[in-house]
């Protein structure tokens, strides 16, 4: 039954992609011109060409990113490229997406262009958000109190390599992408940045200048989604040829809606991790965490996962740095208002322990509403406002775990490696208002209880899964009960089970 899910999950990646319509495009310049030309032409039709501006029409030519076609080299003297604008430009505001192949050893400066819509205030742009930091920002018309940057690791994309940057805008948040991952995010207050400027490569204002090279500048205005941003920056599209979202498949836990999917692929250091959900809930990433552990599970035997340290390493919505300490909230109205949720991961312990999995925090505060964790004694703790569900059975240590928390009206309940376990609690405390997220400790701004291990394929759903979800997400095969697999679960989960409505899925 895996390998059947896995063929038609792979039938329908072909499918999908072969029979699917380019995403929602509003400018792209592909820089393909080439020697001669004094001009860059824009691929979306009525859309204004780019001019080349103090630029050795013979030299500033080179070869593109992918090892083919142009791409324009910046000398950092007085060189750029006036991209023109229009009432659909212009317009361009919340939500945008602008992205870009770019390559530079510049250590740079707040803020040098790459790729930007600079009026003074308001404006958007990729650049540099200061000395050697790589970022997006939107900024408002009162800097600073309007000034919503995302910038990435220290000297990240200054090696002299070709890399994939890209700034997202929307649902209340200001991220930055390097090479297809979540660097940085921060809350954005939705303030405008329409403005009549130019579209510019290479200078913001015509002044402060940058030595880079530049590649396929493309601007849309709506949000991408993780499997959009991962295709481009893995170069199998271009903006021209990039399909709508819903044209992409998607693996079992995909398919179940999750609110909020975090899949710990990342591998840039420093980094954060990227929400699969479409709600855009990136996080960011503090202390020291292991990348790219191989972790196979049935829809994806390439998947890979994090170590936590037990120390230092967790993943927040909070936003580094004094500037900006709180980060966009995670809404408890797009999971747990309804009075049931989910919460779904695979864990692998390096010993027994007494750590967190994730914590939620009133935002703002370290008033704890929700907590998943394990114990010293090897159970495992659901916390719901006022009421905690201790597991009967335990997990083990070095070994990885399929858990599942789940909320079904009053009822709290876990599942450990697809079985239900006997423990039941009750809470009929609806939490609203917004919460923060902690992954890997305590909370957000409490620095306690740690994870000792690993963590992968992390989902919040605003539903109580069911039996069959679980076992699904957990196996990859389609289950159907029979009376010896019920009799493992106890005569007093069989009883809740016969008693739970069926949901909509």
């Amino acid at each position: 039954m895996a390998s059947l899910a896995r063929c038609a999950w792979m039938f329908a990646l072909l499918f999908g992609l072969w029979g699917s319509a380019r995403a929602n495009l509003v400018s792209y310049w592909p820089l393909n011109d080439g020697p001669g030309s004094g001009t860059a032409a824009n691929m979306v039709g009525g859309m204004p060409t780019g001019t080349l501006t103090n630029m050795n029409v013979n030299t500033a030519w080179v070869t593109g990113h992918d090892g083919s076609g142009y791409a324009l080299s910046f000398d950092g003297s007085n060189d750029w490229v006036d991209l023109g604008t229009n009432a659909t430009l212009n317009a361009v505001n919340n939500p945008l997406t602008a992205s870009a192949w770019v390559r530079t050893t510049a250590a740079g400066d707040w803020f040098r262009c790459i790729f930007a819509k600079f009026g003074g205030t308001p404006f958007w742009g990729l650049g540099w958000m200061s000395n050697s930091y790589l970022g997006f920002v939107v900024r408002g018309s009162a800097p600073v109190a309007g000034d919503f940057r995302a910038d990435g690791p220290q000297n990240w994309g200054r090696d002299g390599q070709w890399h994939h940057l890209l700034g997202l805008r929307g649902n209340g948040k200001v991220t930055f992408f390097g090479d297809g991952e979540v660097l940085d995010t921060r809350a954005d207050n939705g303030t405008s940045t329409v403005n009549t400027a130019t579209l510019r490569l290479g200078s913001h204002n015509a002044s402060q200048y940058v030595a880079e090279t530049i590649d396929d500048p493309a601007l849309w205005d709506q949000r991408l989604s993780m499997r959009q941003i991962l295709a481009l920056a893995s170069g199998a599209y271009t903006p021209a040829t990039l399909p709508p979202a819903s044209a992409f498949p998607q693996n079992p836990i995909e398919q179940s809606g999750p609110a909020a999917y975090w899949r710990l692929e990342e591998t840039v250091a420093g980094g954060g991790l990227g929400d699969w959900s479409g709600n855009d809930y990136h996080l960011n990433g503090f202390g020291t965490v292991a990348r790219g552990v191989a972790h196979p599970v049935p829809y994806d035997p390439g998947s890979r996962a994090m170590a936590f340290n037990g120390t230092t390493g967790y993943f927040s919505n909070r936003a580094p740095g004094t500037a900006q300490p709180i980060g966009a909230p995670i809404l408890t109205t797009d999971f747990a208002g309804g009075g049931s949720y989910s919460i779904e991961l695979w864990f692998n312990a390096d010993a027994l322990q007494q750590s967190t999995l994730l914590g939620f925090t009133t935002a703002g505060t370290n008033t704890h509403r929700i907590i998943l964790g394990l114990e010293a004694d090897g159970t495992i703790s659901f916390t719901h406002a006022g009421a905690t569900l201790f597991s009967t059975g335990t997990y083990a240590a070095g070994e990885w775990n399929h858990l599942a928390a789940v909320k079904d009206d009053d009822t709290l309940m876990l599942y450990l490696n697809s079985i239900l376990d006997p423990a039941l609690a009750s809470d009929g405390t609806t939490i609203t208002g917004a919460l923060d997220l902690s992954i890997g400790r305590y909370g957000r701004d409490l620095s306690s209880r740690y994870l000792d291990g690993l963590m992968d394929e992390i989902a919040i759903f605003d539903r109580a899964l069911s039996l069959q979800d679980v076992y699904y997400h957990h196996t990859g095969e389609v289950w159907t009960p029979e009376p010896a697999t019920l009799t493992l679960l106890g005569l007093g989960a069989l009883g809740l089970l016969r008693r739970r409505r069926r949901r909509p899925h």
